[in-house]
């Protein structure tokens, strides 16, 4: 950016305002830097979905890329357990019988 650029005043709130002053100190670059690279990056995904609202559709799609993946998690996790218990079934039918003696029950049949 340079001088000769445009310049334009906006109202923001307060909050708005120390917020993105907290992510340009943290981003290391000025307030004005922050602002037109966030504003950039918003429209560019606009442009990429052809939505004018494309922040909310990226959302969108991260939570549903989100919830999917914590379905695959669980399968995996319930797959797993599954070949585990295949895998030591005689020691788990076992440890089964040795509890039913110590509980003096019946063998099971």
């Amino acid at each position: 950016m340079s001088r000769e650029d445009p310049q334009l005043r906006v109202r923001i709130p307060a909050g708005l305002k120390a917020d993105l002053e907290e992510k340009a100190k943290e981003n290391m670059r000025t307030l004005t830097a922050e602002i037109v690279d966030r504003l950039e990056t918003t429209l560019n995904q606009d442009a990429l979905v052809q939505d004018s609202n494309g922040y909310n559709e990226f959302v969108s799609l991260y939570e549903n890329m989100a919830d999917e993946a914590t379905y695959w998690k669980e399968k995996y996790e319930r797959e797993y357990a599954l070949d585990y218990a295949d895998a030591n079934k005689d020691e788990l039918r076992s440890a089964v019988e040795r509890l039913r003696e110590v509980l003096n029950l019946p063998p099971k049949k």
